[in-house]
């Protein structure tokens, strides 16, 4: 609260206080999801330009994090595509209520992803996900761009049943690395030839 209603309009010169409150809410919603700002500038009513400029607010101030479809050009990468997710799942819970079993569980899901991206950040300086065509992988890690053997792959399915017949994608993907595809689930723990499910 502080953040958003005192320091970014002080540091940043946002007048429309309210705008930028309601922002992100909006993106707190939207965790682990394709966010494109000129369709979220049409349905909350904020120029694009505007909702560009909070973007970048909130990512300078560890609101949130933007992470990109990959590619090995930096310049590319934010052309095609980027996720929200939050600079901590406290956000989430601040202002959405867990009545409801299951929706709990749904919002959980899209937590422990947010909570995974956030590990990921801080052990490998290159975190993003992977989409061709309609196939995606949720967490592409590594430090080195350059260099595919070193790749992680993360696909995060917390619930209580994983098919393997799902990471046919991911698996392609990680064969071309030196790491297993690794999934993390909610009760499942092996080992596998192509993947590890922790």
């Amino acid at each position: 609260k502080k953040t958003i209603e005192y320091d970014i309009p002080k540091i940043f010169g946002v007048e429309k206080v309210d705008e930028l409150k309601f922002l992100f809410q909006v993106l707190v919603s939207e965790i682990g999801s394709a966010v494109e700002t000129g369709n979220i500038a049409r349905e909350i009513g904020i120029d694009e330009k505007t909702v560009k400029k909070y973007f970048n607010y909130f990512e300078e101030s560890f609101l949130i994090h933007l992470v990109y479809n990959f590619t090995k050009s930096a310049r590319k990468s934010r052309r095609l595509g980027k996720k929200v997710y939050l600079g901590s799942p406290n956000f989430f819970s601040a202002l959405h209520t867990w009545s409801d079993e299951e929706q709990s569980n749904y919002k959980i899901g899209f937590l422990v992803e947010n909570y995974c991206m956030l590990l990921l950040k801080k052990i490998y300086e290159y975190v993003s996900f992977q989409r061709v065509r309609k196939d995606e992988v949720d967490f592409l890690a590594t430090d080195n761009v350059s260099d595919s053997k070193q790749y992680r792959y993360v696909e995060v399915k917390y619930r209580e049943h994983i098919a393997l017949s799902k990471f046919k994608f991911a698996t392609k993907l990680s064969k071309k690395s030196d790491n297993k595809l690794m999934v993390v689930t909610k009760n499942d723990f092996a080992v596998y030839d192509d993947l590890v499910l922790v």
